[in-house]
């Protein structure tokens, strides 16, 4: 994009921190590395018991655009809520701590903001391997421009595309910012949909970037082999948050429906398998699922579903629970 100078927007780049030594510094200056200035950075020390937090300090020192927040270790939506609370930009950026950014990230954005007002600007990622090197660029979600509050809004009710705060910015005054997240504390998935919700109720101007501008690093070994009960919120709590988004925003065509559950219900089906591929068989886990409101509502759409998807939700709602469980081990096993 052009680099002439814009109009004053401000940003705040979050970036959470807990026990990241080794990634820290590579993370910190891709963000003030930016070609656009008007930026702030807030460091928030998670308690991390490395030296991650020294390194916080010595940024801040530094550079007056760093500011640091020590806290008590409470998990990723209490450090993302504590930099919000401190920020001043007129947009939020997060990264992660182990994460970098394009250079011409802020300068880009601040270009679509200039000729569109967007309130929230997405775009893609690209994978890299733990020394950084690129893996995989992630696949356009839309042509380049202007994206309709009911598409982008219907996207992110049928993939996980859209889903990560990494890969959007948005206008502070969207985020629910004095709301109390304490009881989301223990969730392990579904944080950034979560956080997200309350922008899409509230944000009128989407805009799509074909550009990738944020490497993920990929960590191989970050997949919990133990059952966690917070990873099945997203089924109880969050999707079924979306699902009254858009029923509040008048999003409630069959298609904004088909749209909905096929994605719920294939997210129904990877927790199950992620739990028979790293844990022993435990009638309870999936009586307390099949348990949950929404799950037994998206049953009428199965015909949404592939066959092999089928065979497995037909097994999970006749409750021929082991047989889906030793199933989902032998699919495991031959992949």
């Amino acid at each position: 994009m052009e680099t002439e100078s814009v109009k004053d927007i401000g940003f705040s780049v979050i970036i959470p921190v807990y026990n990241v030594e080794r990634y820290l510094r590579e993370c910190i200056d891709s963000v003030l590395a930016q070609t656009y200035k008007d930026f702030e950075i807030i460091l928030v020390d998670d308690g991390s018991q490395d030296q991650s937090g020294s390194v916080c300090d010595e940024y801040s020192l530094r550079d007056s655009k760093v500011r640091v927040i020590h806290k008590k270790n409470e998990g990723l939506i209490s450090a993302r809520r504590a930099g919000l609370k401190a920020s001043r930009g007129d947009y939020i950026c997060f990264v992660d701590s182990d994460d970098t950014i394009h250079s011409c990230l802020l300068m880009d954005i601040a270009h679509v903001v200039e000729r569109t007002n967007a309130d929230v600007i997405s775009f893609k990622w690209t994978r890299t391997d733990l020394a950084g090197r690129m893996l995989r660029e992630e696949t356009a979600v839309f042509p380049e421009g202007i994206v309709s509050k009911r598409t982008y809004i219907r996207k992110v009710a049928s993939s996980f595309d859209l889903n990560s705060l990494c890969k959007k910015i948005c206008r502070r005054e969207l985020f629910d910012i004095d709301s109390d997240y304490r009881e989301y504390y223990c969730l392990s998935q579904g944080e950034d949909l979560l956080q997200t919700i309350p922008i899409l109720e509230r944000a009128r101007v989407f805009y799509y970037l074909d550009k990738s501008y944020y490497y993920y690093r990929t960590n191989p070994t970050s997949i919990s082999n133990n059952y966690k009960k917070g990873q099945y919120q997203s089924l109880q709590v969050i999707r079924p948050m979306l699902f009254q988004c858009m029923m509040k925003l008048g999003y409630d065509t069959e298609e904004d429906l088909e749209a909905f559950f096929s994605q719920y219900l294939r997210s129904l089906l990877e927790k199950i398998l992620q739990y028979c591929r790293f844990n022993n068989y435990c009638e309870d886990v999936f009586r307390e699922i099949y348990g949950y409101p929404f799950v037994q509502k998206a049953h009428e759409y199965i015909y949404l579903m592939g066959m092999k998807e089928r065979i497995g939700l037909w097994l999970f709602f006749s409750r021929k629970w082991r047989l889906l469980y030793f199933g989902c081990k032998l699919y495991v096993y031959q992949r």
